[in-house]
């Protein structure tokens, strides 16, 4: 059940590919020509819905920024390490205590490992999802 209330929050720079044509490998998201970044998003829930345009270097900081503590943070960005540890560096400081960091192709490269370890963090990994709990009760 959908309470209303949720916001969802994207960064997107995608690339755009032909009908049936396979992206290269590590080559970042393809779009299939005609859609757009979020058209899984229903329309009925499009109004808690915010998209900016461009690469999460430059745009994760300011979002985070203004949204001061979230909840629960997807990185399915572009699958450098330098592009993975910060996304996890950045988001590990905003969760609220008890929120979930969820990682896409948790083992393409080692920024997962070594992120763990420099946290001393316990996970979970489901298939190539990784989840991460933030630190702290989420009680108080």
């Amino acid at each position: 059940m959908l309470n209303g209330f949720g916001k969802l929050y994207s960064t997107d720079l995608p690339s755009f590919s032909g009908q049936g044509e396979s992206p290269p490998p590590d080559s970042g998201a393809r779009i299939s020509a005609g859609r757009r970044p979020g058209w899984l998003v229903p329309g009925s829930l499009r109004r808690n819905w915010e998209l900016s345009d461009g690469p999460t270097l430059e745009l994760l900081p300011g979002l985070l920024e203004r949204l001061g503590a979230i909840d629960f943070f997807v990185h399915d960005s572009e699958h450098s390490y330098e592009c993975m540890s910060f996304e996890y560096e950045a988001t590990i400081k905003s969760l609220r205590p008890g929120g979930v960091l969820m990682l896409h192709d948790t083992y393409a490269i080692n920024a997962f490992p070594d992120f763990i370890n420099r946290h001393q963090l316990e996970f979970d990994t489901l298939g190539i999802l990784g989840l991460v709990q933030a630190p702290g009760d989420p009680e108080q």
